[in-house]
């Protein structure tokens, strides 16, 4: 949905503030992810002498365990105490700026010129505090959630440690990253409960596990993303969103069409204006604009669910073609490919296998081949810290130079269409009671015409830092790419799979990070 407030027209001074300051928001991803960097423990740079099997192969819900600690629900409560007090703050310095508007706008005719610049520099004052709290709040706000947030994560990471060290296990992979594991495979949750002494219920309790050994033929993997966005149920959410979509954006228009108007006529008949009747008339407005702001939210809200009801029967369908094809090709594991970063040529891609049950058509190339690989155990299985050795990369730090620079560029020119829009307000208000009907109409169109030039100018150049980034990274990966296939091939790995994907690796696990980073020479 776009931002309601974007949509009113420039003539009220308000508007400046509106499309200049970000929102005060608190992400809570990177906390139920557990993302505080490599959080592996040992491994080595090469190959393990000792041989395992899947029984050393172990999976947690990493979310599941992190949210149910006493300490995260203590964290969670302290940002949100942080996070209202910010909000009282910032709804403290909007109601300053908002009355002194509007005793700026009752007052202005009577103002000398002298008062009247020392007034509209103090509301300029005003936004720019407006603008800098907001800024200095969300970086406040940043710097608590991860101060809170890493004894957590090291709390859980030394009872994932200490369970993966006791039972053997060569890997703790995040189930995340799989989308399917045979029944009576290591489900890792429970034990790691219990280290911390989190209740479980009885059916969740760890079982005794003794699986007979089975090697990598046993795993296979899946390109999610490229099924699920094939399946036509995808496509009707995609069009049954649009639709709901387009009709909260033609009632969105209408309550900004609504408070144009009425802004427009408050605006043009204020100095003819009893006291009581402009002050019902500003009431009404404030009461527009707070109906476009809830509208908004609701709206928001309202596409969220239904996204998640369209989208829950079309992963279900998917994930019931998943397990069936998991069963009936007896694997141990599907893993989601973008958590490997290597596979060998005759490893198990089961993404033609799901298409196939799901009816979805696939070219003859894409048909899976009869699959005899030789045997494989844990030993042809390693891990690369990918965020490590690509920012380590002479390449990607000339890229974010370029970045930042073109970055720069396009502040500056931001900054010359939002002085020009400033000081042409502040002159439209000004002269406006002394212009006839045609200037003013024109000169609000001019007005209108800026602000349209800076959310353009703001969005093509939001398009063109992404375009520019995406072309100077593509080189980079396929570097990186080309340096990860030939280690895998030269080294006999089965499977590279990214780090981020497991939470344990036993000391003699094949960390591959240093491997890839001599091949490029850093």
């Amino acid at each position: 949905m776009k931002n309601l407030k974007y949509e009113i027209t420039v003539k009220q001074l308000l508007l400046i503030i509106l499309f200049l300051l970000p929102s005060l928001s608190h992400s809570q991803n990177s906390v139920e992810k557990g993302e505080s960097g490599d959080s592996n423990a040992g491994g080595q740079n090469s190959p393990a002498t000792a041989s395992y099997n899947f029984s050393s192969l172990a999976y947690i819900n990493y979310a599941d365990v992190i949210t149910a600690m006493p300490e995260y629900k203590q964290m969670q409560d302290s940002l949100l105490k942080s996070e209202n007090k910010f909000q009282i703050e910032l709804k403290t310095l909007s109601n300053e700026y908002l009355r002194k508007l509007s005793d700026f706008l009752k007052q202005q005719n009577a103002l000398s010129e002298n008062i009247k610049g020392r007034r509209q520099q103090e509301l300029d004052g005003l936004r720019e505090r407006i603008a800098l709290f907001q800024q200095e709040a969300q970086q406040e706000q940043d710097t608590l959630q991860q101060r809170l947030l890493e004894p957590v994560q090291n709390k859980l990471q030394k009872a994932i440690n200490d369970a993966g060290t006791e039972n053997n296990f060569l890997y703790i992979i995040r189930s995340e990253a799989l989308v399917f594991t045979l029944p009576g495979e290591v489900d890792a949750t429970s034990l790691i409960k219990r280290k911390l002494g989190i209740p479980i219920s009885t059916d969740n309790s760890p079982a005794p596990y003794n699986p007979a050994p089975a090697n990598l033929s046993s795993l296979a993997y899946i390109n999610y993303t490229d099924v699920i966005t094939a399946m036509p149920e995808y496509k009707q959410m995609q069009d049954s969103l649009q639709k709901s979509e387009n009709e909260l954006q033609i009632e969105s228009t209408t309550l900004s069409d609504e408070y144009s108007n009425k802004l427009s006529d408050y605006l043009n008949q204020q100095n003819s204006l009893s006291e009581s009747i402009k002050e019902r008339r500003q009431q009404e407005l404030d009461g527009l604009h707070e109906r476009a702001v809830i509208f908004q939210q609701e709206a928001q809200q309202k596409q969220d669910t239904l996204q998640q009801k369209l989208l829950e029967p079309v992963q279900n369908k998917l994930q019931k073609a998943i397990y069936d094809a998991g069963m009936e090709n007896s694997f141990r594991y599907i893993i989601r490919s973008e958590a490997l970063v290597f596979t060998i040529p005759s490893a198990v891609d089961a993404t033609s296998l799901i298409n196939i049950k799901l009816g979805i058509p696939i070219s003859t190339d894409n048909s899976p081949a009869p699959y005899n690989p030789a045997p494989a155990n844990l030993s042809s299985l390693a891990y690369i810290n990918y965020i490590d050795v690509i920012t380590a990369m002479p390449e990607y730090k000339q890229m974010q130079d370029s970045l930042q620079k073109s970055e720069n560029e396009f502040q500056i020119e931001l900054k010359r269409i939002t002085d020009e829009y400033s000081e042409k307000m502040s002159d439209y208000l000004k002269q406006r009671n002394s212009l006839n009907q045609s200037i003013k109409d024109r000169r609000e169109q001019e007005l209108d015409g800026l602000r349209e030039r800076a959310v353009n100018f703001q969005q093509e150049a939001q398009q063109a830092q992404d375009a520019t980034q995406q072309r100077l990274s593509a080189s980079i990966q396929d570097k990186l790419q080309k340096a990860i296939n030939d280690a895998g091939t030269e080294n006999g790995f089965f499977y590279i799979v990214r780090s981020e994907a497991f939470v344990f690796t036993l000391p003699g696990a094949v960390n591959a990070t240093s491997l890839i980073k001599r091949k490029l020479g850093i």
